[in-house]
């Protein structure tokens, strides 16, 4: 990392070294269902729209923070920080979108990181309207964008991809899905006392 002088390529090393995102660019970071065990399933009560979260994702949490800080210190040696990354790779991203020009910009401070987070949700949701915006009319109306002030959800952003999801129901997919991904159970058949026992093994 010594080597890497350009602002820009140090952002990159949240996707390569750090894992962050997978080979098509997608966030590695989240909660799966199929990671979740019988037990996180079913134990507890659990809301309509609540972010559903196992043993897994709280690994996943602990070594990205635990990342973050790694890489948080480095760049505290080189008279950087994170935030000036991240501005410098939207920077960059805007020459590329010229002459369209994206408004997001990370404030420098000692805060905690709470507070950051608080003062940085709404230039963050902006910056969501803003790429809806450039993908559905190809180009960004700053004005219309701050006529309202509603929250945009990720399912309404528009994808550059004619099929944003993709669900197979072909059966013999579903099956597999369903004794790889789902119940995490391993079924051993035995003959006990001359009589067919089945002994499930939940782990």
């Amino acid at each position: 990392m010594d080597g890497i002088e350009n602002q820009v390529n140090l952002f990159k090393v949240f996707s390569y070294l750090f894992n962050y995102t997978d080979e098509t660019s997608l966030i590695y970071l989240v909660s799966k269902t199929s990671e979740l065990d019988v037990m996180e399933r079913v134990i507890g009560l659990k809301s309509k729209n609540e972010y559903e979260v196992g043993e897994v994702f709280t690994r996943k949490e602990m070594l990205s923070i635990i990342q973050l800080h790694l890489i948080e210190n480095y760049l505290k040696r080189k008279n950087s920080g994170i935030e000036q990354v991240i501005n410098s790779f939207i920077a960059h991203i805007n020459e590329l979108l010229e002459p369209n020009n994206l408004i997001f910009q990370i404030r420098v401070s000692d805060s905690p990181e709470l507070d950051k987070i608080r003062t940085l949700l709404p230039d963050f949701d902006f910056l969501l309207k803003q790429y809806k915006n450039l993908a559905d009319d190809g180009t960004i109306n700053i004005e219309l964008l701050q006529v309202s002030s509603k929250p945009i959800g990720f399912s309404q952003i528009t994808s550059q991809n004619t099929q944003k999801y993709l669900y197979s129901n072909d059966k013999l997919i579903l099956k597999l899905k369903h004794i790889f991904f789902q119940i995490k159970v391993i079924c051993i058949t035995q003959k006990l006392l001359e009589q067919n026992t089945l002994i499930c093994l939940i782990y």
